[in-house]
């Protein structure tokens, strides 16, 4: 067997499919969570048992087994995704991506230990993280998804894998009380060179911030930027770290570190929304053990929305009908809205 890198997987399963179709690997879409229907489904799936108590540090393994009832196919792959369980098919954080590949041992992902396309078997060692909400806690299986060499796909959600019990309990854990903070708060660099602004004219404004996350222990996981605009009109944006093949992104930027994260939050203002200024005005942050903080009363980085009616430059007195004429307004002072 060989060691492939994990982010190699994607092109070994689809170098396998050479005369079939296109694979898809990695974080799918969230589906239904029922019973799976397809070719693809998990058979087994367990930890194996220890003779001693599981503490920060212990290694456990996990063994799984995934059929195929598809003859036709030659390659199989995809994700198993580990959470923190804080009751039963509840998850919190960032869950640990374990990537696998029929045949193959991947590096921090699963190691093939047999079978064939249409049943094989893989392990995970699985160590336990040091930080949770309390003394103990449980971590659990969240998702499996995968894919063979023919286009066939599964995505496994936690009422389909209820019936595994695939858990873990650990004890003698370290309580992750620590708040999470932020700085940078500000405007996309797009934005950098000209008075923020926005025009609606009849179609969802598009906003873009960006931000920095630190927290020192189990890291961050998701956020919300709320926005305030005129008359007391409110808009809630979510973001928070996505995975997809391995990989993990907050927005536009990379996570190398879920204590130390930089991103992007992309916001669209619905169709017809208040004209005037609007502004952030509170940061919630969660972190990887569901912990969430909330920086209220704000007035930062104010963004200034134009309606589809005509607008009025303060600076010249001429009407302004387009967003260009509005960049153009704005480099001189602000866009007063005049309703026509």
């Amino acid at each position: 067997m060989i060691k492939f890198a994990r982010a190699s997987l994607r092109a070994l399963l689809l170098a396998a499919a050479l005369a079939g179709s296109a694979l898809t690997v990695g974080a799918m879409p969230a589906a239904a969570d029922a019973a799976p229907a397809g070719p693809l489904s998990v058979s087994k799936l367990s930890f194996e048992p220890v003779d001693h108590p599981v503490t920060t540090g212990s290694s456990v393994k996990l063994q799984f087994t995934v059929s195929d009832t598809n003859s036709a196919a030659t390659a199989i792959g995809g994700d198993v995704y580990l959470s923190l369980e804080t009751a039963p098919g509840a998850f919190v954080g960032v869950p640990v991506d374990v990537q696998f590949a029929y045949q193959n041992n991947l590096y921090n992902g699963a190691a093939y230990v047999s079978g064939t396309p249409q049943e094989s078997t893989y392990s995970y060692t699985f160590t336990v993280p040091r930080y949770a909400a309390g003394a103990s806690a449980c971590w659990g299986v969240s998702k499996i998804t995968a894919g063979d060499s023919t286009g066939a796909t599964l995505t496994a959600g936690s009422a389909a894998l209820a019936g595994f019990h695939a858990q873990v309990q650990a004890t003698q854990l370290t309580y992750d009380n620590a708040a999470p903070s932020y700085s940078g708060l500000q405007f996309a660099s797009n934005y950098t060179y000209k008075r923020p602004y926005t025009y609606d004219n009849g179609v969802p404004g598009l906003l873009s911030y960006q931000l920095t996350i630190q927290q020192d222990q189990s890291g961050f996981w998701k956020g919300s930027l709320g926005l305030r605009g005129p008359g007391g009109a409110t808009l809630a944006v979510p973001f928070g770290i996505a995975q997809y093949s391995g990989q993990e992104s907050c927005g536009a930027f990379s996570v190398n570190s879920p204590q130390y994260v930089m991103c992007d939050v992309a916001a669209s203002l619905p169709a017809g929304s208040a004209a005037g200024t609007w502004y952030v005005s509170s940061v919630t942050l969660t972190t990887n053990v569901g912990a969430s903080t909330t920086f209220s009363g704000l007035q930062t980085a104010p963004i200034t929305v134009s309606s589809s009616h005509a607008t009025t430059c303060a600076a010249t007195g001429t009407s302004v009908h387009s967003s260009a004429d509005c960049i153009r307004c704005s480099r001189a002072m602000s866009c007063a809205v005049a309703r026509t």
